[in-house]
């Protein structure tokens, strides 16, 4: 199969019907009606000499040569992307697309070096670089660096996939809080709120499955499930949930009273930010080194920051 423009185009559209899992899911990605997507993937599989799906009211479904026509479709796109890459790179300065995905609700987090090294990558001298950022959850981030459709992402990452490089950044540290009103409020001592707290229902953010709450006081008492902060200072907001938040991000309603930090000193969390990029043999794209550098600069100044504090701090000083 030679590839041409119009080829390119009807992979593009089969990719897309494949991430959307059916033709009616990707008609209002791809803008067209859902006779022409079928149009066009019907051009596809004749120029191809097979069936790449079934569909009709069975639902859609990839064939054994369209799911293994679905992985070379990946590829060429990724190689595409790295050819596209590589000869931008053949410019002065630094040009082309740089996409970093990132964790929700990070901004108002003083440790995150996001910002600050966006700041520093686009104060590079000739810098025509377009950035793309997207908020996605751990698992969207992990999945879209290790496709190639993100370069590179910050957030929390329980766990470990192949393929990918992972890079400490800093600790964020978590407290345990409840509604102003909230039956845990009225108890008189840290022991007895301890001793209630099994019972009380709460709400996980579900990357981090049971790991959210690792102490041995929590049991079986999950009852809500969110994916992002938002959600869940929602249900905590309802006065039925007790979770686990950010200082930095809950901050505001604890200041207003509207909601109520549980013995901070003695329930606590930390949750480990890290950056991943794909582990790749070849150098890194410029851009992409360039933004490394920037975020690692700011990490590594925070560090011996903080350590020469605590050496004053141990001597006395200031």
């Amino acid at each position: 199969m030679i590839i041409s423009d119009i080829d390119l185009k009807l992979l593009k559209v089969f990719k897309m019907v494949v991430e959307a899992n059916g033709f009616s899911n990707a008609r209002a990605l791809l803008n067209v009606s859902q006779s022409t997507i079928s149009a066009q993937m019907s051009q596809l599989e004749i120029r191809l000499g097979f069936i790449l799906c079934q569909r009709g009211r069975g639902g859609f479904q990839l064939t054994a040569k369209g799911e293994e026509f679905y992985r070379y479709t990946l590829q060429f796109f990724q190689s595409l992307h790295e050819f596209q890459v590589r000869t931008t790179e053949l410019k002065d300065g630094l040009t082309g697309t740089l996409r970093i995905g990132f964790l929700d609700n990070v901004i108002t987090d003083p440790e995150n070096p996001l910002s600050r090294a966006i700041e520093k990558l686009m104060s590079l001298p000739q810098n025509t670089l377009h950035l793309v950022l997207e908020t996605l959850s751990p698992p969207e981030l992990e999945k879209r660096v290790f496709d190639n459709s993100l370069d590179v992402a910050i957030g929390i990452f329980p766990s470990r996939i192949p393929g990918l490089c992972y890079q400490s950044l800093y600790y964020e540290r978590d407290i345990l809080v409840c509604r102003k009103d909230h039956p845990l409020t009225r108890m008189d001592s840290a022991q007895r709120i301890i001793e209630a707290i099994p019972r009380i229902p709460r709400v996980v953010r579900t990357f981090f499955d049971d790991n959210e709450f690792p102490l041995q006081i929590f049991n079986d008492t999950v009852s809500a499930s969110v994916t992002n902060l938002e959600a869940s200072a929602m249900l905590v907001m309802t006065g039925h949930y007790i979770g686990f938040f950010p200082n930095h991000y809950i901050q505001r309603w604890l200041e207003t009273g509207d909601l109520i930090c549980l013995i901070p000193d003695r329930i606590s969390r930390q949750s480990h930010f890290e950056l991943i990029i794909r582990d790749r043999k070849q150098p890194l794209p410029i851009a992409l080194d360039a933004f490394l550098r920037c975020v690692y600069s700011i990490r590594d100044q925070r560090e011996r920051n903080r350590a020469l504090n605590e050496e004053r701090a141990a001597s006395g000083d200031g």
